[in-house]
């Protein structure tokens, strides 16, 4: 129905340009340009188009993982190994997740490099796996988001708008989340309290699963490694979720009414 009005375009983005309004156009390395008037930065971690916008602005989380091992796991056993969930390890710096798919494991290391050096964790996730993974590569990332996912005419979705440690696996949920009312506005037209709900709403609901992680750290019984002992220090988290913390300890309500 809509094959007519798609125009797929396959290249990697070298210029952004820009005016008072946002983004004008792309230039691509072949030296094509590509015109728009509304730009999704679903680049990843790179933030090609919002980085480049002029309120662009980075905010930390204060989780401390920064870093993690990925490599593929061929099964020994697929009949006993290849359960129907997600199982995570604690190790000396963060955590090992492995993920049973239909012709291999996928597994992880999510650490800290405050704690760790890139050797020592590939060292460590190999000797988990006994050395069975076949490609260890190791992928950097910071802990945070951007303050404003939607600027003047480019959202970023994913995560171009920000990343939590992956605990929890909701980096998805919030793509899906976003994805929905940006449609909305692509269909409607962004005022600029559209802009300011979006950018609210996704803020609020980054905040809540930063808190739902730390508290997972904070309340760990663990103090075997350097790592385990500092994670549980009340200062390096954010105000909102000590409040939270204490008035659940307090009174066994969620504080869920205001997010501070």
């Amino acid at each position: 129905k809509f094959g007519d009005k798609i125009n797929i375009i396959i290249g990697n983005v070298d210029k952004v340009n820009k005016n008072e309004d946002g983004i004008t156009s792309l230039i691509l390395e072949d030296g094509r340009e590509v015109d728009g008037d509304f730009f999704v930065d679903c680049t990843g971690l790179k933030r090609k188009l919002i980085q480049e916008m002029p309120d662009y602005e980075f905010e930390p989380n204060g989780l401390l993982q920064d870093r993690a091992v990925f490599s593929p796991v061929p099964y020994q056993n697929k009949k006993e190994e290849a359960y129907k969930y997600l199982t995570t390890t604690a190790k000396s710096a963060g955590w090992i997740f492995r993920t049973p798919i239909q012709s291999r494991i996928g597994s992880g290391y999510v650490f800290s490099s405050q704690y760790l050096s890139d050797e020592d964790a590939i060292k460590e996730f190999m000797e988990h796996w006994d050395n069975r993974p076949t490609n260890p590569r190791i992928i950097k990332f910071r802990n945070g988001k951007i303050k404003e996912s939607l600027i003047q005419n480019c959202v970023a979705i994913g995560l171009s708008s920000g990343i939590v440690d992956p605990m929890e696996s909701t980096a998805i949920g919030c793509t899906c989340d976003s994805i929905f009312y940006i449609s909305w506005g692509l269909n409607n037209g962004f005022s600029k309290d559209d802009r300011e709900f979006f950018n609210d709403y996704v803020s609020k609901k980054y905040n809540n699963i930063v808190d739902f992680v730390s508290f997972i750290y904070y309340t760990t019984d663990r103090d075997d490694s350097q790592f385990w002992k500092d994670i549980k220090t009340e200062s390096r988290y954010p105000k909102r979720f000590i409040e939270k913390l204490k008035l659940f300890e307090k009174t066994g309500i969620p504080y869920v009414l205001k997010d501070g």
